[in-house]
């Protein structure tokens, strides 16, 4: 499931790399962590809420997956 996560325009910066770190857990487990190799992800920013994307990023290019 999709969660929503607010960043401040003040925490990006033009030419700047970000790291965003999530743990995935298992269900509504907050112990029991998923192994989420061989999954598909995309990930997007939008000035507002219901607009086009200004970024996205989906793997294997633009997102990876460590750990």
């Amino acid at each position: 499931m999709a969660r929503e996560a607010h960043i401040e325009a003040g925490d990006l910066f033009l030419g700047e790399d970000k790291t965003l770190r999530f743990v995935v857990y298992d269900g509504d487990s907050t112990t029991t962590v998923v192994d989420v190799t061989g999954w598909a992800f995309s990930w997007s920013v939008s000035r507002k809420r219901g607009l086009s994307p200004v970024l996205a990023k989906t793997t294997p290019t633009g997102i990876t997956i460590t750990g």
